[in-house]
């Protein structure tokens, strides 16, 4: 039985971990607080990865999480895996003389002596493992044993908590037909980069970007095969932009990228780039009878100019869009059917550039 005053530390440790909100902050609470709560010298939480069907190494505390394998198969003979499998605690008197433990493992088996891993049981079943460990020989009681347990199923809670929070505020911030940031988070990001620009003097430079004849398509292919239209765009422009630019669907068939520490010359190869892109796609068996291109508007902004970027790169689309001949979906297909290959060696071919090595 737990005495009193562990059911107290329990308890009063069961805030704190609760109360974190990010995944990141429940784990350090976790592991930080373990160490001190359960007079163990280092220890380590492990989650399952059900699409991988591994056990990821999410945090250590008080060993180097270098010195371990990043990943486990839950189908493997590993005791962490043998823990989730069964949702039963395993013991280890003296990690030298386990066969399962991990190869990579070899400089825990010369710090540390003793383990004990319980699984991390949440209502939706076992999520993962957490693993304690002592550089002294240590044969974990029965009462040891349940409260790691019951530290577990506290941090476990947490994490599925934390893992809700974080779902729902991503799901807050994206759009559910392209998956692209939406509007509320880019004026929460656009704000962020201004404050960075003026910080540091570097430039930014904004994309705005329209597709064209989308309302024509809706009203003559449908409205699914407009929302094709616009996850195609979305695609065709995260994939030639850099991981650090910001894609936004805009509203509607407007679409925003925000290119930080770009200046106009670096912007103007990823305007090309798109537009070579979009040709590809048209060359394509794509979407039948669709032909997409987009009206683009390119700002860059230092620091003296940040406060009216988007409404400048927005007025350059729009006059770019209302310079074009107006010509009907079908007719716009037909004209651009007749294209050869030779369009996509001419201008904005532009995959070069220092800029697209980091794509």
């Amino acid at each position: 039985m737990l005495r009193s005053r562990d059911l107290s530390s329990l308890l009063g440790i069961a805030q704190g971990i609760v109360s974190a909100m990010s995944l990141q902050q429940v784990l350090e609470e976790i592991g930080e607080t373990a160490n001190r709560i359960l007079n163990i010298d280092a220890n380590t939480i492990r989650l399952w990865d059900r699409a991988r069907d591994t056990l990821v190494l999410k945090f250590a505390c008080g060993t180097d999480a270098e010195n371990r394998p990043r990943e486990l198969a839950v189908g493997a003979d590993s005791v962490a895996a043998r823990v989730l499998r069964t949702g039963k605690p395993i013991a280890v008197l003296d990690i030298a003389e386990e066969a399962s433990y991990p190869s990579k493992g070899v400089v825990e088996r010369e710090s540390m002596t003793s383990l004990l891993t319980v699984p991390l049981k949440a209502e939706g079943g076992v999520i993962g493992v957490f693993s304690v460990y002592s550089i002294e020989k240590r044969s974990f009681s029965e009462e040891e044993v349940e409260m790691a347990g019951l530290f577990a199923s506290l941090g476990a809670i947490a994490i599925e908590r934390a893992r809700l929070f974080e779902e729902v505020e991503r799901l807050s911030v994206t759009d559910p037909l392209t998956g692209l940031f939406n509007r509320r988070y880019f004026n929460h990001i656009m704000e962020q980069e201004k404050q960075r620009v003026k910080r540091y003097h570097k430039p930014l430079s904004l994309l705005f970007a329209d597709v064209d004849g989308l309302k024509a398509y809706n009203d003559r292919l449908g409205h699914l095969v407009g929302d094709e239209i616009l996850k195609e765009v979305a695609k065709i422009l995260r994939s030639n932009v850099r991981a650090a630019d910001v894609v936004v669907r805009y509203g509607g068939d407007e679409f925003v990228v925000l290119l930080p520490e770009t200046d106009q010359e670096e912007a103007q190869l990823v305007t090309e780039r798109i537009e070579r892109a979009l040709r590809i796609w048209n060359m394509s068996p794509n979407i039948q009878d669709v032909w997409l291109s987009l009206s683009m508007g390119l700002k860059t902004a230092d620091a003296d100019h940040m406060e009216t970027i988007v409404e400048e790169a927005d007025g350059e689309m729009y006059s770019k869009k209302i310079c074009m001949p107006k010509r009907s979906p079908a007719e716009s297909s037909e004209q651009n059917k007749g294209l050869s290959e030779n369009s996509l060696s001419g201008n904005g071919g532009g995959g070069g550039g220092g800029r697209s090595q980091n794509i």
